[in-house]
């Protein structure tokens, strides 16, 4: 059976110790979102490796997108990269922490996380994927498309995509942002975020 493996890390645009600050609002994202973990098909959860590092294992693409927004939401303004990985898992999975294993997934994902940092990546880059076989090129133009737009993003514009993917609707949304809705759905138009998230939705369904 294949996974998605996820690896997520401090980019250039902050400081090592900016994200160490940051850790207390790393660590309740991560207590969030798995709390959230049978809904987002989580199989091992979001657990920190490192000072700069978080992983998870995902059953499919299903619930990915909300997670890395979650974590996108929460550690603003420092921004993350994001290597994913598609392919087996060889060892036993971890249902308690996302350590300890190995396989072609964390291998496309540990792949996908180090070309971020490379210089050819740009600077502006914050996705990458490996292990999609021939949809694979299709997949990153994509995810570069949804890395340019995220860049634009303010806090709040973030927040309602959050939303969005959750399934929330526009009034839950403007009550927690403490605006109107009038306000909301002004955000979904301008950001275009309906494509955004039509993208993420073709390219979680070419996941798997």
């Amino acid at each position: 059976m294949k996974y998605i493996a996820l690896i997520a890390g401090l980019s250039d645009s902050g400081s090592e110790e900016a994200w160490i600050a940051a850790q207390p609002d790393l660590e309740a994202a991560c207590k969030r979102i798995n709390q959230r973990r049978v809904a987002l098909g989580l199989v091992s959860p979001f657990s920190i490796t490192s000072d700069t590092e978080v992983q998870a294992v995902f059953r499919s693409a299903k619930g990915l997108w909300a997670a890395i927004f979650e974590l996108e939401l929460a550690m603003a303004p420092l921004r993350l990269r994001y290597g994913m990985g598609i392919g087996e898992i060889t060892t036993r999975i971890n249902d308690r922490e996302a350590t300890g294993m190995e396989g072609e997934a964390f291998e496309n994902a540990q792949a996908s996380f180090e070309s971020l940092k490379e210089k050819e990546a740009g600077k502006d880059k914050h996705f990458r994927i490996k292990g999609m076989g021939e949809e694979e090129m299709l997949a990153q133009h994509a995810l570069d498309l949804v890395s340019y737009q995220r860049n634009s993003w303010r806090n709040n514009r973030v927040a309602t995509f959050l939303g969005m993917l959750k399934g929330e609707s526009a009034q839950i949304t403007a009550e927690k942002l403490s605006t109107s809705e009038q306000a909301v759905y002004r955000n979904i138009r301008d950001g275009d975020l309906k494509t955004v998230q039509g993208l993420l939705a073709e390219l979680s369904r070419l996941m798997g």
